[in-house]
C-alpha cells in the first residue's frame, strides 16, 4: 500500500467513491454531492496549498483517499507550529484490511505539523481504532455526534 498525489485526471475517481451508498454515514457533511458540488470542491481543493490530497493504492489500484489540511490558527505566524486535519475515506469492498491505520501513519510522515486532528463520528469504531493505533488521542466533543482526536509531535 502506498499514497499518490492526486492530479486533475482523479476527479472523477474522488466523485464515484464519494457516491457510494452509505460512504458518507460518518462524514462531517452526510449529504452527497452533486456532480457540479463536486467540482467546484475539487478544484479549490486542487489550487489551496495548504490542502494535500492522497489516492490510497493497493496493488495498483485506487482503495480510498486521504486529505491533510493545514490549519493555521495565528495568520501572522510563520512558524510550524501549524495544526493538519486528517480526513480519509476508504472504499466500504476495502474496510477492515488495515489500509487506513497505513494511511494515517504515511500521511503523518509526509506531511510536516507539530499537531495533526482528525474529527470523528462518535460510532464509527473502526475509524476511532486507526486513529488511535496511531497516536491519535481523545482531545475533546464536536458538535452533535463528532469527537476530535489529536496527536501531538514534538
Amino acid at each position: 500500500m502506498h499514497l499518490e498525489a492526486i492530479t486533475r485526471t482523479d476527479k472523477d475517481y474522488l466523485y464515484k467513491l464519494q457516491s457510494i451508498v452509505g460512504i458518507r454515514d460518518y462524514a462531517l457533511n452526510p449529504s452527497y454531492p452533486s456532480i457540479e458540488e463536486h467540482n467546484n470542491w475539487f478544484e479549490t481543493k486542487i489550487k489551496d496549498d495548504s490542502t494535500k490530497i492522497y489516492k490510497i493504492i493497493l496493488d495498483g489500484s485506487p482503495v480510498g483517499v486521504i486529505r491533510s489540511d493545514k490549519i493555521i490558527e495565528d495568520k501572522q505566524s510563520t512558524d510550524i507550529d501549524i495544526k493538519v486535519e486528517i480526513s480519509l475515506t476508504i472504499d466500504p469492498a476495502y474496510s477492515g484490511k488495515g489500509i487506513a491505520k497505513k494511511a494515517i501513519a504515511q500521511i503523518i510522515s509526509e506531511v510536516e505539523a507539530k499537531i495533526y486532528t482528525a474529527v470523528i463520528r462518535s460510532d464509527n469504531i473502526a475509524s476511532v481504532k486507526a486513529f488511535i493505533h496511531n497516536g491519535f488521542e481523545y482531545k475533546k466533543p464536536f458538535q452533535d455526534q463528532f469527537n476530535v482526536y489529536q496527536l501531538s509531535k514534538d
